[in-house]
C-alpha cells in the first residue's frame, strides 16, 4: 500500500471558491493592488512608500515584504512600520476574501473520505494517507478534517474549544501557521474567533509571507520536523494548487532535502494544470523551473487520467472525479454514497 501525502497551496481554496461559485482573487498580484489601496485609505506608510518610490501597479506582496525585510542598511528599522502595516493588512484581506465568505471545504472533505472510506481500493495497492502539508493560512483544511476524522492531529498539542484532538487522524501540518491559531509560550490555540480578528502586532499564529519563512520557535520547529519524517516516510508526494515560485524557497529546500534522504526517493505528482506543470512558450512551468526536485509527473501523464473525460478546469476537483471513476471501475458503488453526492456530485 502506498503512502500519500498531499501538499497544498493557494490553489486549494480557490478550488473551493470556484466549484462554489465564490469571487475572489487570491494572486499576490491581486492581494498587492488590494494592499496599497487599504493603506491609501488609511493614508498608511506602505501607500506613502510607494508614491515616493513610485512603485508600479500589480506588485508581488510578498516579494515587497521580503526586500524591505532583507535590507541591511544601517537604518533598515524604519521600515519595520511598513512591514507590520503590510503585514496587518495582508491579514485583514486574506479574512474578507476567505473567512467573510463562509467557504465550506467541499472539495477537501470529498477527498479525505475518499481516502478514509476507499483507501484500500484506490490506485494498484491501495493508498494510506499519511497527512497534508499545507502552506495556506485558513482553516478550510482544517474544517475538512474535523468534518471526516472528528478532530484534527497538528502534530503539537493544542487547547481549542472548535476542534478536537484526534492523533489517530492523518496528520495536518501548517508550516506558516494559522489565522485561526495563537501561539503564547509555545503553547497553541486554536479558535475559529481568531481567524476574524485583526491583529495589530500579533503574528504568532502565523508565520506572514516573505521568502524568509523559517520555522522559528517551538511549534514551528516540530511541525517542520514532522513534515520531514512524512515526506521521508511517503512513497507519493500530490502537489496540489501550490506553483512552488520562487518565494517558496524554504518549502523548495524542505522537499529537495527530504528527497534525497528516502531510497528510492518519493514520486512527485503535480495536480494542476498541464501549463503549471510543464509550462508554455512564454513562461516555464515547475518541472522546468524546478529540474533537481527529480523526476515528476504531470497530471495528464498520470494512470488515472482519461483523456476522453470532461474535465472542468479545476484541477483538484477533476483530481477527485478521477479517482472516483477508477473506484468505479474497480466494481465499487459510489452512486449512494452520501458525502459524495452532498458535497462532490452536488456541490
Amino acid at each position: 500500500m502506498d503512502k500519500v501525502v498531499y501538499l497544498l497551496g493557494n490553489g486549494g481554496t480557490l478550488a473551493e471558491m470556484s466549484r462554489q461559485g465564490v469571487e475572489s482573487d487570491l494572486s499576490m498580484e491581486a492581494i498587492g493592488d488590494n494592499v496599497m489601496e487599504m493603506s491609501k485609505n488609511i493614508k498608511g506608510d506602505y501607500w506613502k512608500l510607494g508614491q515616493r518610490f513610485g512603485l508600479p501597479p500589480r506588485q508581488d506582496i510578498e516579494l515587497i515584504i521580503s526586500l524591505l525585510e532583507g535590507c541591511t542598511d544601517l537604518e533598515a528599522i524604519k521600515f519595520g512600520n511598513v512591514c507590520n502595516e503590510v503585514r496587518k493588512l495582508f491579514r485583514e484581506y486574506l479574512i474578507s476574501q476567505i473567512t467573510a465568505k463562509n467557504i465550506e471545504p467541499k472539495i477537501l472533505i470529498s477527498l479525505l473520505h475518499l481516502h478514509n472510506t476507499y483507501g484500500s481500493n484506490m490506485g494498484d495497492t491501495g493508498e494510506e494517507l499519511s497527512g497534508i502539508i499545507t502552506i495556506n493560512y485558513d482553516s478550510l483544511s482544517d474544517e475538512a478534517m474535523s468534518y471526516i476524522y472528528g478532530g484534527i492531529n497538528y502534530g503539537y498539542p493544542y487547547d481549542s474549544d472548535d476542534y478536537q484532538n484526534n492523533e489517530s487522524a492523518p496528520f495536518l501540518l501548517k508550516l506558516h501557521g494559522s489565522l485561526n491559531w495563537r501561539i503564547t509560550n509555545n503553547k497553541l490555540q486554536v479558535s475559529r474567533q481568531f481567524e476574524n480578528i485583526n491583529y495589530d502586532d500579533d503574528n504568532s499564529g502565523w508565520i506572514p509571507p516573505s521568502v524568509y519563512k523559517r520555522p522559528i520557535g517551538k511549534v514551528y520547529e516540530i511541525t517542520w520536523n514532522k513534515a520531514v519524517e512524512l515526506l521521508t516516510g511517503c512513497d507519493i508526494l500530490r502537489v496540489i494548487g501550490s506553483s512552488l515560485r520562487n518565494e517558496d524557497f524554504v518549502l523548495i529546500s524542505l522537499l529537495f532535502t527530504s528527497r534525497t534522504q528516502k531510497t528510492p526517493p518519493f514520486d512527485i505528482q503535480l495536480i494542476m494544470s498541464d501549463e503549471a506543470s510543464q509550462g508554455t512558450e512564454n513562461s516555464k512551468g515547475i518541472m522546468q523551473r524546478l529540474p533537481f526536485l527529480g523526476k515528476m509527473k504531470n497530471i495528464s501523464a498520470l494512470p488515472e487520467y482519461e483523456s476522453d473525460r470532461a474535465y472542468t478546469g479545476n484541477p483538484l476537483y477533476d483530481w477527485i472525479t478521477m479517482k472516483a471513476s477508477q473506484l468505479e471501475k474497480k466494481g465499487i458503488d459510489l452512486s449512494e454514497d452520501k458525502i459524495l453526492n452532498r458535497m462532490l456530485w452536488e456541490g
